[in-house]
Order: C-alpha cells, then sequence, then structure tokens
C-alpha cells in the first residue's frame, strides 16, 4: 500500500507541476500575443514604423521619416525607408536599423524569443542599449518574472 500512496503523491505532484507549467506557457504566450516584443524589449507593435507599414499609412511614413531624421541623425530617410513587419519577423521588411542590429542577430543566433529568455541577460550590448530606449527594459523584466 505504501508504494501505491507514494506513487499517487508523485502522481499528484507530477500532475501539478505539468498544470503549473502550462499556466506559465499561456501566461507567456498571451504577453506575447497582446504585444509584439523585440528581442531588445521594444514593443514592436507601438512603434511608427510598424504602424506605418500594417495601416499602408504614407502620411505617418513621412512624418516618422521626418522625426526619426532629427532624432537619429540619419542622412536621409525617405517614406520607402518606413517600412517594418517587426524585428521578429522572418521577412525581409525591417527597418534599416533592425536589420543590423547586433541585440536582434545575437538573439536569432541564440534562437532566444527575446533576450529576457537568455541564460547571459543582462548583457552589455543590452545593457548600453536600455540607456538610450529605457522603456524596453521592463518589458523584458515583466516576462522574466513570469518564468
Amino acid at each position: 500500500m505504501r508504494g501505491i500512496e507514494r506513487g499517487e503523491k508523485n502522481f499528484s505532484y507530477n500532475l501539478g507541476l505539468v498544470t503549473q507549467n502550462m499556466f506559465l506557457f499561456y501566461d507567456l504566450h498571451n504577453y506575447f500575443m497582446s504585444s509584439m516584443i523585440g528581442f531588445c524589449g521594444l514593443d514592436c507593435a507601438k512603434c511608427d514604423a510598424y504602424i506605418a507599414t500594417k495601416k499602408n499609412d504614407n502620411k505617418l511614413r513621412k512624418k516618422t521619416a521626418e522625426r526619426w531624421q532629427k532624432m537619429f541623425g540619419y542622412s536621409k530617410l525617405d517614406t520607402k525607408d518606413i517600412n517594418c513587419d517587426g524585428c521578429q519577423s522572418e521577412n525581409k521588411n525591417l527597418f534599416q536599423h533592425c536589420r543590423v542590429c547586433k541585440i536582434r542577430k545575437c538573439a536569432k543566433e541564440k534562437k532566444m524569443k527575446n533576450c529576457a529568455f537568455c541564460e547571459e541577460y543582462s548583457c552589455q550590448i543590452l545593457d548600453e542599449f536600455h540607456k538610450h530606449a529605457p522603456e524596453a527594459k521592463p518589458n523584458l523584466e515583466n516576462i522574466r518574472k513570469k518564468f
């Protein structure tokens, strides 16, 4: 009887872990579905290049190109340059910075959904980026809290 009782407890314990992991997966899945957290932690769904692309909004493209030229010192940005499907996208429709982003390259090489899942979190490259885009860090921290 003791072996059966112990086995039932182990079964119950294992079932609890499976259930807990299912809820964790569900929480993370919902988090990613409600936002488009990039490798660095920026929410691509809030980016004007992404929004202009999805809405095919040339006025927003023009406004964004002008603003980013001033903000980031791009020598020449045109409306055709403001197209992006988000850095997680596998197609070639990425903003020029996203195409050469060191953070994106690193995470893709490691096959990470984003930097929150990396064993080396938070690295020097990411820390330096977060100095310029502090709004990105809480997104990664929130993901990390869920596991």
